[in-house]
């Protein structure tokens, strides 16, 4: 959350469809599976600065551990805020249809 110009924004990291996988019990319960959006060219991920008056929703959004777990191994960390471009483009999440706000 920043505040400019005397009013509040988020700063959103844009997302986009990641493929689902068949069998999978969270897309079979309608959890719909994500990954970040990443501008053509760029090596960060997208980010949009949005005035708190425009949310209206929010999600709770889990890592795809189960994904996480096959690329790196079952004691594999989730990636840090500033860790490798790569890392951030590879891995796949889940918004919680569990936890509806």
């Amino acid at each position: 959350m920043v505040r400019l110009a005397g009013s509040d924004h988020a700063l959103v990291r844009e997302w986009e469809l990641a493929e689902e996988k068949p069998g999978c019990p969270l897309v079979d319960r309608s959890c719909v599976r994500l990954q970040w959006f990443f501008n053509a060219g760029a090596g960060e991920v997208g980010v949009r600065l949005v005035p708190l008056e425009c949310i209206k929703q929010l999600a709770v959004v889990v890592l795809d551990f189960g994904d996480l777990k096959a690329r790196r191994g079952v004691g594999a960390m989730p990636p840090a805020l500033h860790a490798q471009p790569y890392e951030h483009r590879v891995s796949r999440f889940f918004v919680n249809a569990f936890f509806p706000w």
